[in-house]
C-alpha cells in the first residue's frame, strides 16, 4: 500500500466509491475528497469542507452524500458541493440509499428523509421520527431500516411501519 497524494494525507478519510469515471470519499472535519486516479486527492469546493462528509452515492447524474450535524449534500461532478434544502440541515445524515426513483437518507435522532432529486429533502412519516435510523436497504419493492428501537418498514420510502415485535421473558 502507498499513501495518497493531497492534503488529505493526515485526515481521517472514510467510505469511497468510485462511480462516472472519478473516486469520491468524505472526511472526518474536512468535507469531501475526490480523485481521477485513486491516488492524488483534491478537497472538494462548498461549504462542507469544515464538516464531516460521509456515505457518498452516485446515481443518475448526481452525487449524494451526508453530514454530521449538517445534513445533506449533493454534486453534479463530484468536486463541487451545494447543501441540499430541507429541514434536515442541522442534523447527522447518513446510510444514504439511491433506489426506485427516490433518494431516501436515515439520521440520527430525527427518522427517515426522502427526495425525489437528491436536493430537497423531506422528513418521512411515521413513529420514528425521534429515533437513529441506519443500514438502509430496497429491494424486491420494499425499504428496509434497522434502529435501535427494531426494525422499519416503507413500501414508498416516506410513509414508515416498525415492523412487529415480540416481548421474550
Amino acid at each position: 500500500w502507498t499513501q495518497g497524494t493531497g492534503g488529505n494525507t493526515t485526515y481521517t478519510m472514510q467510505y469511497p466509491v468510485y462511480a462516472n469515471g472519478l473516486w469520491v470519499c468524505g472526511s472526518f472535519n474536512h468535507g469531501m475528497w475526490w480523485s481521477e486516479d485513486g491516488k492524488a486527492w483534491t478537497q472538494g469546493t462548498g461549504g462542507n469542507t469544515v464538516y464531516t462528509m460521509q456515505f457518498p452515492v452516485y446515481a443518475n447524474g448526481l452525487w449524494v452524500c451526508g453530514s454530521n450535524g449538517v445534513g445533506m449534500w449533493w454534486s453534479e461532478d463530484g468536486k463541487a458541493w451545494t447543501q441540499g434544502t430541507g429541514d434536515n440541515t442541522t442534523y447527522y445524515m447518513q446510510y444514504l440509499v439511491n433506489a426506485n426513483g427516490l433518494w431516501v437518507c436515515g439520521s440520527a435522532n430525527v427518522g427517515m428523509w426522502w427526495s425525489e432529486d437528491g436536493k430537497a429533502w423531506t422528513q418521512g412519516t411515521g413513529g420514528n421520527t425521534t429515533y437513529t435510523m441506519q443500514h438502509l436497504v430496497y429491494a424486491n419493492g420494499l425499504w428496509v431500516c434497522s434502529s435501535a428501537h427494531g426494525m422499519w418498514w416503507s413500501e414508498d420510502g416516506k410513509a414508515w411501519t416498525q415492523g412487529a415485535t415480540t416481548t421474550y421473558s
